[in-house]
């Protein structure tokens, strides 16, 4: 027999066991089913143990860098704004559209893609075995022809994500919105001035996209259902939120994509969200332990302020977050995050269910010195107030355009007027845009409330300067922060000095007998340096 001979039978036996794998009727996977993808060239083969986790690794690109591309377009001939690869995948951002371009396998590699995934699927492993799986199947050749997109495959398959998990990997996109049958709409980060955009993925029929989004509930531990069509839970760090076409005019589904890394106190800082003089009087109340409440439409910052402050509070104090759907992540080492739980089907008891008002009774016998509540909307806001009344310090997040919404707010969920003594500031923000038509998150004011309840002004944001400027003193606390260049400003998270032995001079910055709180400790340190214990970083 010649060598031709013999590779052409070899080609054969090779055909002949991806036959045999090919189950009749199994799904196929969908290779490159974002539109415009182009054919991916041919990679080297490489050891099958290499077929590893694909890292979302981002390589930024100026317009027209990528690809050969003219600058500014992307391969669908669009005026580009933005060209960038995550991964194997090629993302152009225009005004008008976003646009993520999948690699193409070659067939042999697509019918292999299938029989390994299979293989993992009823073995229950990971996407990290696709190696193994490969050579124990035979097909490490052909999965090794395009190793880098087969691992994107082999995990796209395998994720609970599906036809989403492009723009999961993006860590540029802040929303994702999805209704069945239209186009996915999402806000990127790095398209300030715009809200939703358009992409090139588009949403399954209402059927298949309501079957999509009963599985991604179940993989994020809750349930969805004709009986309970509305579910809101935490999957890889995102929150999700379905709702079913039930009781919509068709199934829907958001997912807030919550960046990698938080952004500490420091880094909104100097994004401008607010001031230092700001940001060290919001801590001193903290310090003071007195209540804030962080107020503001969807959207402006809210969370990742409260989370930014709780990063700087004392290494020694037990922070207790109360949730409905987790989101604060504070870099901090007695952080504990209280979960509200919901039955989610008609068998399960109402006994099984856990409050708000059952997470507070808790966060008090857990003896924090700090309590923060998410999201609030009805009765657990006087639960909060009796933590506060307590002398603890406490924090939330609520929904109002202003203090005097919030107000209003309040009293109608049954806080008397005498309670909000209590409450010592009020911190708006909102979302501004620029002269240059960014559109930018801006604390655009920050209340003391006097004990009469009424409020006082303390930070106005100036539109024209784009600053926040003091306007008036407080007087629940001794406040004289010392100069923006004093001290260092590093961030008070793992590793820059701030543990529990670095807190000897913490003290220092917290409330005398009468309430009252000096913005510099006995070293001549900031709150923000004070508070987080980074004097000495």
């Amino acid at each position: 027999m010649s060598e031709a001979e013999a590779r052409e039978l070899e080609h054969g036996k090779e055909d002949l066991l991806l036959s045999l794998l090919e189950e009749p009727g199994a799904p196929e996977p969908r290779v490159g089913e974002v539109s415009g993808a182009p054919e991916a060239p041919e990679e080297p083969a490489g050891d099958v143990e290499e077929l590893t986790s694909v890292e979302p690794e981002e390589v930024l690109e100026e317009p027209g860098e990528a690809g050969g591309q003219e600058a500014g377009e992307s391969a669908s001939g669009t005026s580009g704004i933005l060209e960038y690869s995550v991964g194997v995948l090629t993302v152009v951002v225009s005004e008008d559209q976003y646009e993520v371009v999948e690699p193409r396998l070659d067939p042999d590699a697509e019918r292999a893609l299938h029989a390994v995934v299979e293989y993992l699927a009823k073995h229950g492993l990971g996407p990290e075995k696709a190696g193994e799986a490969a050579e124990k199947l035979g097909l490490a050749s052909h999965a090794q022809r395009q190793p880098e997109a087969f691992r994107y495959y082999v995990e796209k398959a395998l994720s609970p994500w599906g036809f989403l998990y492009p723009l999961i990997l993006d860590p540029h996109i802040e929303e994702i919105s999805v209704v069945a049958g239209r186009p996915v709409d999402v806000i990127h980060r790095r398209l300030p001035g715009r809200e939703y955009i358009p992409t090139n993925i588009a949403a399954p029929p209402e059927r298949e996209l309501r079957e999509y989004v009963q599985r991604l509930a179940a993989a994020a531990g809750t349930a969805v259902s004709p009986a309970f069509p509305i579910a809101e839970a935490e999957l890889d760090g995102h929150r999700v939120t379905i709702v079913l076409g039930s009781i919509a005019s068709a199934t829907s589904l958001s997912v807030r994509k919550h960046p990698e890394k938080p952004l500490g106190l420091e880094d909104l800082i100097a994004d401008g969200m607010l001031s230092r003089e700001a940001a060290e009087y919001l801590l001193l109340v903290l310090l003071s332990r007195g209540m804030v409440f962080i107020v503001g439409p969807q959207g402006t910052g809210k969370t990742t302020l409260l989370n930014a402050l709780m990063e700087k509070l004392p290494q020694d104090w037990k922070l207790v977050a109360i949730e409905d759907v987790p989101e604060l992540r504070p870099r901090h080492p007695r952080f504990i995050s209280l979960r509200v739980r919901r039955a989610r089907s008609l068998a399960a008891s109402r006994q099984t269910e856990v409050t708000y008002q059952d997470l507070v009774r808790v966060a008090l016998r857990l003896r924090g010195q700090f309590t923060a509540i998410t999201e609030a909307r009805g009765e657990e806001i006087l639960d909060l107030f009796e933590v506060a009344a307590l002398g603890e310090a406490s924090a939330a997040t609520f929904h109002a355009r202003d203090w005097r919404e919030l107000k209003l707010r309040l009293l109608k969920l049954g806080v008397r007027e005498d309670m909000l003594v209590l409450l010592w500031s009020v911190v708006v923000l909102s979302k501004v845009r620029l002269k240059d038509g960014r559109t930018v998150r801006r604390v655009v004011a920050i209340y003391e409330v006097e004990p009469d309840g009424s409020e006082r002004l303390l930070f106005r944001y100036d539109p024209e300067k784009d600053v926040l400027v003091k306007v008036a003193e407080p007087r629940r606390i001794t406040f004289s922060p010392l100069s923006e260049s004093s001290g260092d400003r590093s961030g008070g998270g793992p590793g820059t000095g701030s543990g529990p032995e670095s807190q000897e001079g913490h003290n220092a910055v917290s409330a005398s007998r009468d309430g009252s709180v000096d913005a510099a400790d006995t070293d001549g340190n900031s709150a923000l340096e004070s508070a987080s214990g980074s004097s000495g970083t």
